[in-house]
Parts: structure tokens; sequence; C-alpha cells
């Protein structure tokens, strides 16, 4: 039987920090302390993050009322984000981030670790998409994180959905097994991606992580959406951007249209 309570202790966490697209403000909550606070720059150090995710991760714990501010550049949690980073460590801790992690690296590798083959069947010719191998030192830098941290999380957690080898002595590769690939696939379209359009938009975005590059390729859109309202009034110079807003908009239109089919 499902114990309720850690249900309800989810149901209070997720409402404060949306586990699954904030990992940046959930590494922050646990790396924070009530009794020790710690500035910015030494928190940068220890989770290895870009200045900019961080500030504006600290930000909205603050606005949540997790974090609060002692002086300039230095936090601690409130008694409110010490009561939640207390249910986190409660339900496992860190292995929670690491879980999130997880679940990127699997698409970031359903990625960079795939490619689309044409399959002939008598006279029928059709596509497939195959899992193909990637090593460790590659996937740490499409994911932009320590080699060291991708394969303890690799092997923690997702043995079952990826194959391992050592090709030479301290050289491991890695690729999606079928299970793998299958739940990849279905994490994708329910992002409303296929892995084509998921590489396409990772280009874009230029990483190979998709939830990262949904973030960028949204906020991108949005940019040049209001970049074409602004300017349309000034005839004839609005042209420009509203070609490319439009070219934009068919294209994505036509990795959703191929999402569907996947």
């Amino acid at each position: 039987m499902i114990d309720t309570s850690i249900v309800d202790r989810l149901k209070e966490i997720d409402s404060m920090i949306n586990i699954g697209k904030s990992e940046v403000q959930l590494k922050v909550l646990l790396n924070l302390e009530h009794e020790k606070p710690t500035s910015l720059a030494i928190l940068q150090s220890h989770l290895r993050v870009p200045k900019r995710s961080l500030v504006d991760a600290v930000q909205k714990l603050k606005n949540k009322g997790l974090v609060e501010i002692t002086e300039k550049g230095v936090y601690r949690l409130t008694l409110k984000g010490k009561k939640l980073k207390e249910s986190i460590l409660g339900l496992g801790g860190y292995s929670l981030y690491q879980a999130c992690i997880a679940i990127r690296l699997l698409l970031t590798l359903a990625v960079v670790g795939t490619k689309e083959l044409k399959i002939r069947r008598g006279k029928t010719v059709f596509k497939e998409t195959v899992p193909i191998w990637v090593t460790l030192e590659e996937l740490s830098k499409a994911i932009d994180m320590d080699a060291n941290e991708v394969a303890y999380i690799l092997d923690a957690y997702c043995y079952d959905y990826v194959k391992k080898r050592e090709i030479e002595e301290g050289l491991l590769e890695y690729k999606l097994n079928d299970r793998g690939l299958s739940v990849a696939r279905k994490i994708l379209k329910d992002l409303g991606l296929s892995f084509f359009s998921a590489k396409v938009i990772g280009m874009i975005a230029v990483t190979a992580d998709p939830l990262t590059a949904m973030r960028r390729f949204m906020l991108l859109y949005a940019i040049l959406t209001f970049i074409t309202i602004m300017t349309a009034p000034l005839y004839p110079w609005h042209i420009i951007p509203s070609v490319i807003w439009l070219v934009i908009t068919l294209y994505t239109a036509f990795l959703l249209g191929l999402t569907i089919k996947d």
C-alpha cells in the first residue's frame, strides 16, 4: 500500500518547486543551509552551473519565501526553506535530484546517440531510429556535466535503459537499449517532440539537452515575436523580422507534424 504521507509531501514539494523543470532551484535548495549563510560565488563553484542560471534560481526561491539574503551576495534558507529541504531529504535527498538528471541524460542520449536509417523491406522503404554508441566524454560535453557524475547516474539510475561497454581502459561508451529508446520516445512525445525535431531544436538552441533546448527555443521565439510586433509599423523594416518569424512558425508547425506521425 502506498504511504499517503509520502504522496502528500511530494505534492507539497512539487507545489513549491516544479521538480521536473526546476532542477537548478532544487540543487540550490539542497546546498543551502539555514544556520550557515553561503555566498553566491561559493555556491557557483560547488554547483558548477552558469551564474545567470544560479542567480535566477536563487531569486525564484527568494520570491517563494524559501531563501533570504543576509548580506549582498550571501544567502541562506528561511525556516520555510529549511522545512522543505528536510522533507526532500526525508524522501531520499540528493537521489531525487539525481533521478531528475537521469531523465535529462536519457533524453540527451536519445538526441546525440541515435540516427535514422532507411530500411527496405521488399518494395517498401521506411525510416527507423536506431541507437548508436556515444563515449562518456561526448555525453558529458553534450549535457555540460562532469563525466564522473554522468557515469555514476547512468550506472545507478539508468542501468535498465542503457547499454555500457569499455572499448579500452578508461574509455566508456553508452547507448540506449530497446527499453530506453521506447521510454525516451514517449517522454519526447509528451514534450511535443520527435527524435528529429529534438535534434533540430537542439541545434538552434545550441544544446543537446531537449529540456534546456525547449526553454531556449521558446524564449527565442517569444523575443522574435515581440520584435516582429514592435517593428510592424516601421515599413519596410518590419519585413525582415516578419519573414524570419513566419519561417520559424511554419518550420515549428512542420516539426510538430512530424511528432504527431512519429
